[in-house]
């Protein structure tokens, strides 16, 4: 499932892109929450690889609306390297892309980041 939705992150359908980044953010917390995910390092090392591709659509996107689901995802992801990633994007040119990735941030500060 990881990979079709790292495909899809790269479809000229901002749309397309937009539901990927927001299914890979709903998608990580719950692979996080079975019992084997910390015994299975290829199920580890999908979801970083899918991390990288939606940290890569916040940081390169130019539609800002694919930008701003990516910072959300990122948000939900929580893993403690997307944090630098969502700091630059408080500097985004567009308002809503750096209100989301605050939003984000503060998100993490509250309830911690994953391992």
């Amino acid at each position: 499932m990881l990979p079709e939705l790292e495909e899809a992150l790269k479809d000229p359908d901002a749309k397309v892109r937009g539901t990927a980044a927001l299914a890979i953010g709903e998608y990580i917390p719950k692979i996080h929450e079975t019992p084997s995910f910390a015994a299975v390092p290829f199920v580890q090392q999908r979801c970083a690889q899918a991390v990288d591709a939606v940290m890569e659509v916040l940081s390169k996107d130019l539609d800002p609306q694919v930008r701003d689901t990516a910072a959300l995802a990122l948000g939900s992801i929580r893993y403690e390297r997307v944090i630098e990633p969502l700091r630059r994007a408080l500097n985004d040119r567009h308002e809503g892309v750096r209100t989301t990735a605050k939003f984000a941030l503060d998100n993490i500060r509250k309830k911690g980041t994953r391992a």
